[in-house]
C-alpha cells in the first residue's frame, strides 16, 4: 500500500493541473473581441455607430413597399417607420415609440399607463410622429412635434382601419365600412379633419400625394376621382355611364395617371364587358 501512494499523488495531481493547463491554452488561442470576428463590438463603437446614424440625411420615406406602376386590389401604403425610431416593450400591452437622438433612445410616447400600440409612422419631413394606440377600445390618435419631442394633441378617430402620412404632412385615414365599402378621413398635423368621403375602391400613389377613387362593383354609379391628399380636393373627375369597375391604376407617368376600367356595352339586346380608361393630368409643382 505505502508503494502505491506516490503512484495515487501522482494521478491526483495530474487530475488538477491538466484543466488549468488546457484552460490557459484555450485563452492564448482565443481571438480578440472586436469588430470583423464574429464577437460583439465594444460599447463605445457602438455608441458611433448611433452617433453615425442620426447625422445622416433623412432618406426618401419608402411610401411603398414597391413603388410598382399598378396598385394591386386598392393596396394601402404602410406607414414610414424609419430606422432612428422603434417600439419598446416590457410586458403585454406596455409598450412606447422610442427616438434616437444624440446616441441615446428617448422615450417619446412615455404613457402614464399601460398601451397597446397598433401602429405609428414619420411624416415625410421627418418632423410629425402619429401613434395608434389605446388600453382598451376605442383607439386614440396621438400626434407628436419630433422637433420639441411634445405631444401637440389626441383625437378619438372612432375607426379602425389605416392611417399615413402624406406627402403633405396630412394624415390620410381609411377604414372598411362593409362589402365593397370604404370610408377615408383627411386630418392635418393638430388632428383636425379637412375632409370625410365614401367610395368603393381607392389607389393611393406610391408617393402619398394623390389618390383615385372609383366603382370597385357596377352598383356603385361612382364617378371615377383624382384627389390631392393636402385637404382632399378634387382634381379631376369622369362619369362614365354603366361602368363596372376600374382596373388597376397605372401611377408609373409623372405626368398623368391612368385609370383602366371595364364597363357594360349593350348591343343587340345582349350585355357585354368593355375595356377603356381615363387619363387625368398631375400637378407638376
Amino acid at each position: 500500500m505505502k508503494a502505491l501512494c506516490p503512484i495515487i499523488l501522482v494521478a491526483l495531481g495530474a487530475a488538477v493541473v491538466a484543466p488549468l493547463v488546457m484552460r490557459a491554452l484555450h485563452r492564448r488561442a482565443a481571438p480578440a473581441e472586436g469588430p470583423g470576428n464574429g464577437s460583439p463590438a465594444p460599447a463605445a463603437a457602438a455608441s458611433q455607430v448611433h452617433e453615425d446614424l442620426t447625422a445622416l440625411p433623412v432618406p426618401p420615406p419608402p411610401m411603398a413597399a414597391e413603388p410598382a406602376a399598378t396598385q394591386d386590389d386598392w393596396r394601402f401604403p404602410e406607414a414610414w417607420k424609419p430606422p432612428w425610431t422603434r417600439i419598446t416593450t416590457r410586458r403585454v400591452y406596455e409598450s412606447n415609440v422610442e427616438v434616437l437622438r444624440g446616441g441615446k433612445w428617448i422615450n417619446v410616447t412615455a404613457f402614464g399607463q399601460p398601451q397597446a400600440i397598433h401602429d405609428y409612422g414619420v411624416s415625410a419631413d421627418s418632423r410629425w410622429l402619429f401613434v395608434w394606440h389605446c388600453d382598451r377600445p376605442p383607439r386614440l390618435l396621438s400626434i407628436y412635434d419630433l422637433r420639441t419631442l411634445a405631444r401637440t394633441t389626441r383625437i378619438t378617430p372612432g375607426f379602425g382601419g389605416s392611417i399615413l402620412w402624406t406627402s403633405h404632412n396630412t394624415l390620410l385615414h381609411s377604414w372598411g365600412c362593409g362589402t365593397n365599402c370604404r370610408m377615408w378621413r383627411i386630418y392635418d398635423a393638430r388632428g383636425k379633419t379637412l375632409t370625410e368621403r365614401f367610395t368603393t375602391g381607392l389607389s393611393v400613389c406610391p408617393s402619398v400625394r394623390f389618390m383615385v377613387t372609383g366603382p370597385s362593383l357596377y352598383a356603385a354609379g361612382e364617378s371615377i376621382r383624382l384627389i390631392e391628399l393636402g385637404a382632399g380636393n378634387v382634381l379631376g373627375e369622369r362619369k362614365v355611364e354603366n361602368i363596372v369597375c376600374i382596373d388597376r391604376v397605372d401611377w408609373s407617368d409623372a405626368r398623368q395617371v391612368t385609370v383602366p376600367y371595364l364597363h357594360l356595352a349593350v348591343r343587340d339586346d345582349r350585355d357585354s364587358e368593355r375595356e377603356g380608361e381615363v387619363r387625368f393630368p398631375l400637378p407638376q409643382d
